[in-house]
């Protein structure tokens, strides 16, 4: 009998043990939900309802997201002291990454205190986490959004663009012009994913020939100050200002007027101005 039971409980642990791996090794399978729900990225702009658990009176937030950067109003409801309610204003400012769903802004309402909202985000989107006010950190409040975060959209497919080769006239009877000589810098037809999209593709070459081999390649936007080109998008993150001869795609915003310049030693070899359509 005693044997029995022995077995009979070794028999229970290994099964314990075996059901507790099996389990182990199906959570290690389980992809991460928040970055199947949103693999490109989460995007806080847009106004939210903000409950605090205990508190009766909720808040709004009304964010602006730029990058990493979180920025906005914050308003709501508090009950002063004669019984009545008071309005809250203040300014929200703070920082999201949408991919480690990391979520924290500090509200500085006009009334002199500060909020602190730290969350996280929920793989459908909702922030859930714990608020305080900075001068009383260990008084802390459970909060949620009552709505969802939107899903940023996906960046458009940058086409791979052959080196630019310019079109012949069509035949008058007259002389084809020859191709450009270097060097020369050229942008190309802007190409618009959808009619809506903010973005535009624009093809840009250049060649600074055999007697400018180090060129620079810089930018203008809105006629604003010249930046070097590789800091404008993902495109164009590689140091192409090295290359004295490349064709590439830049992802530039609609609406707004562009000046590429190529130059060496400082001095301008060619331009190409345009404006997004």
């Amino acid at each position: 009998m005693l044997v029995q039971v022995k077995t009979t409980n070794w028999i229970i642990k290994r099964t314990s043990v075996f059901c507790g791996l099996l389990f182990a090794a199906v959570l290690a399978l389980l992809p991460d939900l928040a970055e199947a729900q949103c693999k490109s990225g989460w995007d806080a702009t847009g106004s939210h309802g903000i409950r605090q658990v205990g508190i009766r009176y909720g808040l709004t937030f009304e964010l602006q997201q730029s990058g990493r950067v979180i920025t906005g109003r914050a308003y709501g409801l508090v009950d002063n002291k004669t019984g009545g309610v008071d309005k809250l204003d203040g300014t929200v400012d703070g920082t999201m990454d949408g991919f480690s769903s990391a979520f924290r802004v500090q509200i500085f309402w006009k009334n002199g205190q500060t909020g602190v909202y730290d969350a996280k985000i929920l793989p459908s989107g909702r922030l859930d986490g714990i608020g305080y006010e900075k001068g009383s950190p260990n008084v802390r409040v459970p909060w949620h959004s009552d709505g969802v975060l939107k899903c940023a959209p996906p960046p458009p497919v940058v086409p791979k663009l052959p080196p630019f080769v310019p079109k012949p006239l069509k035949s008058t009877g007259k002389a084809k012009p020859a191709p450009p000589k270097p060097p020369f810098i050229y942008a190309g037809q802007a190409i618009i994913p959808t009619p809506a999209h903010p973005f535009g593709i624009v093809p840009l070459s250049w060649d600074g020939g055999p007697d400018h081999p180090n060129v620079e390649v810089v930018l203008s936007m809105d006629n604003g100050a010249e930046i070097p080109a590789y800091s404008i998008g993902q495109a164009a993150q590689s140091p192409v200002w090295k290359q004295s001869k490349t064709s590439i795609a830049l992802q530039l915003q609609r609406y707004h007027h562009y000046k590429f310049v190529l130059k060496s030693a400082g001095k301008t070899l060619s331009t190409a101005a345009f404006v997004v359509p």
